[in-house]
Parts: structure tokens; sequence; C-alpha cells
């Protein structure tokens, strides 16, 4: 049984955007966020006691600017540049994603890159409409989809690995 589907730009963004919104990524933004808010008030301080030093408003607008970054475009410039060096690595704009499911090892294949991951190393599964993530120990998850299976269908897959992980 394996699991298959074309890797497009958008799709690859959307698991970077899926990132964004893990818990302790939220909580980096917030924190990013509410310094930027602390260098406007500054800014504004700053403007309200006529300090004329420009220096200290050049700052305090490169800091928060930086903060801006930091808490809403960083993590989607670097996906950008993730997707570009695997395009590069895998010679084309889109490619196929194979995870194959032997019987003691899962097999996923980009391209002409092959990563082994024996069922040991997962540590459990979630599923939400379409999407399932296969969470391994070393904090790395295997995508799949519901509707991308080839010789079985989610049901069958869900038993099968309920058996291999113990679950």
């Amino acid at each position: 049984m394996k699991n298959e589907f074309q890797v497009t730009k958008e799709l690859y963004m959307s698991w970077g955007k899926e990132n964004m919104r893990k818990g302790s990524r939220v909580k980096f933004r917030i924190l990013w966020s509410f310094t930027a808010v602390l260098l406007v008030v500054f800014i504004l301080l700053l403007n309200m006691s006529g300090d004329g030093r420009a220096y200290l408003y050049v700052y305090a607008v490169t800091m928060m600017s930086y903060c801006i970054y930091r808490a809403f475009f960083r993590d989607l410039v670097l996906t950008a540049s993730q997707y570009r060096r695997n395009m590069k690595i895998l010679d084309g704009e889109n490619w196929i994603r194979t995870i194959e499911f032997k019987e003691d090892e899962i097999v996923s294949t980009d391209g002409n890159v092959t990563i082994r991951t024996p069922y040991s190393e997962i540590a459990g599964m979630r599923d939400d409409g379409n999407k399932i993530w296969l969470d391994t120990k070393k904090k790395m998850v295997i995508r799949l989809y519901k509707d991308k299976f080839v010789g079985g269908d989610f049901e069958k897959f869900k038993k099968f690995i309920s058996v291999k992980i113990g679950e």
C-alpha cells in the first residue's frame, strides 16, 4: 500500500502555513508582535519628548521592522526558499512524493531522494479532514492524504498502521 501525490508550490507553502500555527510558533509570534508594539510606544514617547536623536528613531524603526518580519513573514520566506532548493535537487517545479508502507518500514521517495523510517520510530497518528500526520519520535512528521492511497484506502491503512505502531 502507498500514498502518492504531487507536491506543488501551493501545497508546499500550505505546509509552512500549518507550521506557523503550531503552539510554540504562536507563542513566538505573540512575543515578536508584543515587542513591535513596545517599539511603537518607544517611538511615540521619543516623538513626544522632542528628543531629536535620529539614531534612536532609526534603531527603533529597524527593530520594529525586524520584529514584524519575524512574527509574520520569516517562516513563509524560509518555506519558499526550501521549495526552491528542493526544485533544484529534484529537477522540477512539481514532483511526485510516494510514501510506501512495506512490512518493516515506511519508504518516502521524492524524485531521487529516499528516506526510510522504521515503524518503531512512529510515535502516533493524527488525522483531520483529508490530512493524516504520522508523528515520529524525532519530532518530524510524515504527511499523507486520505484520498491519495494506492492499493488500499484510509480504513485499510488505519488498521495496518495501528498494528505496526501498537495503537
